[in-house]
């Protein structure tokens, strides 16, 4: 893995693929001085959806070697099995390392979703259709066997209610439990409140609970 200092100065270096051409890009990526560089596909939520195979060869074709996979709204991952998503990523040439996904059910926040500034709001769009969004509370064995299933290296817990201490001691059983040899990370996107001093306080008990 990557140091905090090497992944901000590699991310710096490829804020400048604008300046560069596709062939450039790819260039860039292929240096052997670099980790190999990935993508989290939530990047292209809906996007990949709408061809699965192709999306995965043109991020091939820019110089991306690794996947990190998420939710899709066709299913499962991106409407396959695990190990069909696996063999798609690898006739690609990409190595599918890690999955994203949720440590419990979605808590819409406070108030709702606001929609972005600008956006019209008179008109109605049609109501979504989602399809069961799995979460490491509810349904942990299913989600790790598919990912070890997949040949998954790493499985990212995006996020999990931290609002009060009983959600905290909760968050703490869930995360402590085993991965199948995988290794389990947590990357919280949205904490907005905890029962202690401050963030790293909370983040300080977790690790140290699940840990011990």
């Amino acid at each position: 893995m990557n140091s905090r200092r090497n992944f901000i100065k590699n991310t710096g270096m490829l804020a400048l693929a604008g300046a560069v051409s596709r062939k450039g890009f790819a260039a860039m990526l292929a240096d052997k001085k670099m980790h190999a560089a990935g993508l989290q596909l939530f990047t292209l939520f809906n996007t990949i959806d709408k061809d699965v195979k192709g999306t995965l060869d043109k991020i091939a074709a820019i110089g991306c070697k690794e996947l990190e996979s998420a939710f899709s709204m066709l299913g499962g991952f991106y409407g396959k099995s695990a190990k069909e998503f696996g063999a798609m990523a690898k006739a690609s040439g990409l190595a599918w390392q890690s999955h994203h996904t949720m440590g419990a059910p979605f808590k819409m926040p406070p108030g709702g979703f606001k929609p972005p500034a600008g956006s019209d709001t008179t008109k109605k769009a049609p109501p979504m259709k989602i399809p069961p969004m799995k979460n490491l509370k509810e349904n942990h064995q299913e989600i790790v066997d598919g990912a070890a299933e997949g040949g998954v290296k790493y499985l990212i817990c995006a996020s999990i209610p931290l609002d009060n201490a009983g959600e905290i001691n909760e968050a703490v059983d869930i995360l402590g439990k085993s991965v199948a040899g995988m290794q389990h990370f947590f990357v919280e996107q949205d904490m907005a409140a905890s029962p202690f001093e401050s963030i790293t306080t909370s983040f300080k008990y977790l690790s140290e609970k699940i840990l011990k």
